[in-house]
């Protein structure tokens, strides 16, 4: 059992060799789409009781999208702030 261990040992350090890693598209996933001025329009308009959904309609973001713009950022002084603890 030993002969095994140390040969899956041996196998385990020379695969980086064997294999290469498939190049991959660079991704836009962390990329923010909304500006910091549509950001401020949809807090506003919740903050004045419009609903999310009308808020969607008639600024043409996504509803998820303004679902977490009112649970990730707040509006502080002039400036839109990220909330803290996310």
């Amino acid at each position: 059992m030993s002969k095994e261990f140390l040969a899956s040992f041996r196998a385990q350090s020379t695969m980086r060799d064997r294999f290469r890693p498939k190049p991959r598209p660079t991704s836009t996933f962390n990329r923010r789409t909304t500006t910091d001025d549509q950001v401020k329009d949809v807090l506003e308009r919740i903050d004045r009781g419009e609903l999310r959904a009308k808020v969607s309609i008639e600024t043409g973001i996504l509803p998820g999208s303004v679902y977490n713009i009112v649970r990730c950022y707040e509006i502080r002084g002039d400036q839109v702030v990220r909330k803290l603890g996310r």
